[in-house]
C-alpha cells in the first residue's frame, strides 16, 4: 500500500511538472546590482511581473505604506512638512526632455497659487529642518539646479509676478567660466539675492561622470574614488577625500567671495552621495543637502527629498495634494479593515501612482508591478531572457 501510495504521488508530481511547463510557467529570479535576491517570489500575471511590497522596503530600502485617503474638503493638504520642487533649464521654444517650456512653468506657478500652496525661502526651510521652526501649511520650496541663465531671463520674472522666491544650486566653476549653455553671472545672482532669492553649491566642478574602475565604468565623481589609468589603480581613501574636500571648499570660497555667504545646502550631482561626502559637508559648515529622490521633508531631515516637477506638467498639484494622507496616523496594512480597493500605495512618503498595483489582502503582501515601479523611480531594468532573470541597476 505504501509503495502504491508513493507511486501515485510520483505520478501526480510528474503530471503537475508537465502541466506547469506546458502552461509556460517558469520561476523568475531577480538581481539587484549584480547580486541575486534570495527567497523572493516574483509573480507573473497577464505578462506583467510583480514583486511583493516587502521587496521595496527590505531590499531597496524605501519605506512602503498602504494608507486610506483622509476624507476632507480642507485645502490644508499637509502641515509641519515641506515639499521641495526641482527644476533645471527653461526655454521659450519647444519643450524637450532637458528643457521645460516657460508656459508650462508659469502654469505650475499659477496652480500653486490657486490651490493655496505657500512658497518659503531656503532660510525658512533651514530653520524648519534644523530648529523645528514653524512653516505655513502646504509649504513648498522651489529649487533649480545647474545655474542656467534662463533662471534669470525666464524664471525670475514669472516668480516675481507671483511674489515667489527660489533657490538655485549652481555649478560654481561654470559661473566662473561660462562656457556651453548660457549660465548666470555673479552680477545677476547678486541682483536676485536682493529680491530674496538664494544661491548655493552644486559642487565647484564635480558635476560630471568619470572612470571608476579598470573596465572604464563611469560614475559620478563626487561619490566615487576615480580610477587612475596611468597608475592602474583607484584613488586611495586619502586621495579621494582630499579631492572632494578641495572641490567643495573651492565652491564655498567662491560663493563667499562673490555673494558674501556660503551654502545653506548642497544638491548632490545626479543625486549621488556617500557618508564621506556628507561628513565633508558638515566639516565645511554646510548643514543640509538634497537628493533627487521624491518625498516630503520633516524637521531634523538634513538630507532632503525633492520632487522633479518639470515632467509632471499639470499633474504637479495632484502629486502635492497626495500628501494630504495622514500617513503616520493610518493603521498598518496588517491592521486595516478597509477594502483593498480603498488603499493607496505610499513609497518614500509620497503616493506612488503606479498602474496595476495589488494592495495587501488576507494577510498577504501587496504586489507592485516591477517595470512600472522601476520607470517611476529611475531604476534600470534589464530582462535576461536566457536565464529567466531580471537585473535591476540602482
Amino acid at each position: 500500500m505504501n509503495r502504491r501510495h508513493h507511486f501515485i504521488l510520483s505520478l501526480i508530481g510528474l503530471f503537475l511538472a508537465i502541466c506547469l511547463t506546458s502552461c509556460g510557467f517558469q520561476p523568475v529570479s531577480l538581481a539587484v546590482n549584480g547580486r541575486l535576491v534570495d527567497n523572493l517570489e516574483v509573480v507573473k500575471r497577464n505578462n506583467v511581473l510583480y514583486v511583493p511590497d516587502t521587496f521595496i522596503s527590505d531590499t531597496l530600502q524605501l519605506p512602503v505604506q498602504w494608507v486610506k485617503a483622509r476624507s476632507s474638503n480642507t485645502e490644508n493638504y499637509y502641515s509641519n512638512k515641506v515639499t521641495v520642487l526641482m527644476y533645471h533649464e527653461l526655454t521659450e521654444g519647444q519643450e524637450t526632455a532637458d528643457e521645460m517650456a516657460i508656459q508650462t512653468f508659469e502654469k505650475q506657478m499659477r496652480q500653486l497659487q490657486e490651490h493655496r500652496f505657500n512658497i518659503i525661502t531656503m532660510e525658512q526651510y533651514t530653520a524648519f529642518i534644523l530648529e523645528g521652526a514653524p512653516v505655513p501649511d502646504n509649504a513648498v520650496l522651489i529649487t533649480f539646479d545647474d545655474g542656467y541663465e534662463s533662471f534669470y531671463s525666464l524664471a525670475y520674472p514669472v516668480l516675481r509676478d507671483y511674489g515667489y522666491t527660489a533657490a538655485n544650486f549652481v555649478i560654481v566653476s561654470a559661473i566662473d567660466n561660462r562656457t556651453g549653455r548660457p549660465k548666470l553671472s555673479w552680477a545677476q545672482m547678486r541682483e536676485m539675492e536682493e529680491q530674496g532669492f538664494s544661491f548655493h553649491s552644486h559642487t565647484y566642478d564635480s558635476h560630471i561622470y568619470g572612470p571608476v574602475n579598470a573596465e572604464e565604468k563611469r560614475g559620478p565623481v563626487l561619490s566615487n574614488p576615480l580610477y587612475l589609468k596611468a597608475e592602474e589603480r583607484n584613488e586611495s581613501e586619502t586621495e579621494y577625500l582630499r579631492r572632494i574636500k578641495t572641490d567643495l571648499s573651492l565652491g564655498e570660497q567662491r560663493l563667499q567671495e562673490e555673494l558674501g555667504h556660503g551654502s545653506l545646502a548642497l544638491a548632490f550631482p545626479y543625486g549621488a552621495y556617500n557618508p564621506q561626502v556628507e561628513q565633508t559637508l558638515q566639516e565645511l559648515g554646510v548643514p543640509l543637502s538634497f537628493t533627487t529622490k521624491p518625498g516630503i521633508n520633516t524637521p531634523g531631515q538634513q538630507r532632503g527629498f525633492r520632487i522633479n516637477a518639470a515632467p509632471l506638467g499639470e499633474e504637479l498639484i495632484s502629486r502635492l495634494q497626495a500628501y494630504q494622507l495622514e500617513m503616520k496616523q493610518e493603521p498598518s496594512a496588517t491592521e486595516t479593515t478597509e477594502a483593498p480597493s480603498e488603499l493607496k500605495l505610499v513609497v518614500n512618503h509620497a503616493v506612488a501612482a503606479l498602474p496595476g498595483v495589488k494592495p495587501p489582502r488576507d494577510g498577504r503582501d501587496g504586489l507592485i508591478p516591477l517595470r512600472a515601479f522601476c520607470e517611476a523611480y529611475g531604476i534600470k531594468l534589464t530582462w535576461q531572457a536566457g536565464e529567466k532573470r531580471v537585473d535591476l541597476t540602482l
